[in-house]
């Protein structure tokens, strides 16, 4: 026994004693090392303060059976399973959930989620909305640029270019900032008309500068019928192919904070394949009649 272990003075408490120096590390662990120091602050981001075993899959022995006291939708169709048992077959589509609420009191997601709504005042998420709508518009600009810098070459590259690369980057992006809020930090939102916001105004940004490109760089001398065809038929397909993809966001968006559960992103993709599908159906047309009938702008 050490004489600072035989010390009576409350000084000397394990908790009060300063750290022991850090041993070496080995140089193979460096880089380890250096991330496991930081680990502890990036604890918000990837929820570890709500972590427990409430947020794990209801697959572990012993659970009881325990009667479903909120709204909690079936994974597979949506059914709402309030008032059935915890691993009842959902009487919709009969798939069984492998997630469960969590009880009142316990550290969970439901308590994370909630400390934040608390503490996120409104006028952040109408800047959250408005930053996400720069930065997605900016984001499907440039993927549109590096996908797209050899058109031209012709033939069935150019329509496979355009009607299928193109509308699945150009969607994917104009909402992918708002998709990012909404799956890792959905109380930056508090409103549906945020993610509108984040997401529309995205495909506007990315609108003004796609068309200033075509008008000024790719298309020499327009004339009068391309400009009002860009700025009113193009952008309108833009933010309304975007406004589709959008209402899986919402989707997703509204049950998380219904439920106070995490956001299941994937389910936004009924709505985004749609999206891509429409958008390119509109390019694919385009370039099949400038082939039938040639330019007509």
């Amino acid at each position: 026994m050490t004489p600072e272990d035989s010390n009576p003075s409350a000084s000397h408490e394990p908790h009060l004693r300063p750290d022991p120096p850090r041993p070496a590390v080995d140089p193979s662990e460096a880089r380890a090392d250096r991330h496991l120091r930081f680990e502890p602050a990036g604890a918000e981001s990837t929820f570890r303060d709500g972590h427990s075993v409430w947020d794990e899959p209801d697959i572990l022995p012993g659970r009881s059976d325990d009667l479903i006291e909120q709204d909690w939708l079936c994974s597979a169709c949506g059914y709402n399973l309030r008032g059935l048992f915890v691993g009842q077959r959902c009487p919709e589509c009969g798939r069984v959930e492998f997630y469960r609420p969590p009880p009142a009191g316990v550290d969970s997601y439901r308590t994370w989620l909630q400390r934040r709504i608390e503490r996120t005042r409104p006028e952040t998420c109408w800047l959250v909305a408005c930053g996400a709508a720069l930065v997605g518009g900016l984001w499907a600009v440039i993927a549109s640029l590096i996908g797209t810098q050899h058109a031209g070459i012709g033939g069935w590259s150019t329509f496979i270019l355009a009607a299928v690369y193109a509308p699945a980057i150009e969607e994917t992006m104009k909402i992918a900032a708002g998709a990012y809020v909404v799956e890792l930090r959905p109380h930056w939102f508090k409103r549906q008309e945020q993610i509108h916001l984040a997401t529309v105004g995205a495909a506007v940004v990315f609108a003004i500068i796609e068309n200033l490109i075509y008008l000024y760089v790719f298309v020499q001398s327009p004339t009068v019928k391309l400009a009002l065809w860009r700025w009113l038929v193009c952008t309108a397909i833009h933010v309304g192919c975007t406004y589709l993809a959008a209402r899986g966001l919402v989707e997703v968006w509204r049950q998380a904070l219904t439920e106070f559960r995490r956001p299941r992103i994937t389910r936004a993709l009924r709505y985004l394949v749609p999206a891509i599908i429409l958008h390119g159906a509109y390019n694919g047309s385009m370039i099949a009649a400038e082939g039938i009938f040639g330019p007509f702008l």
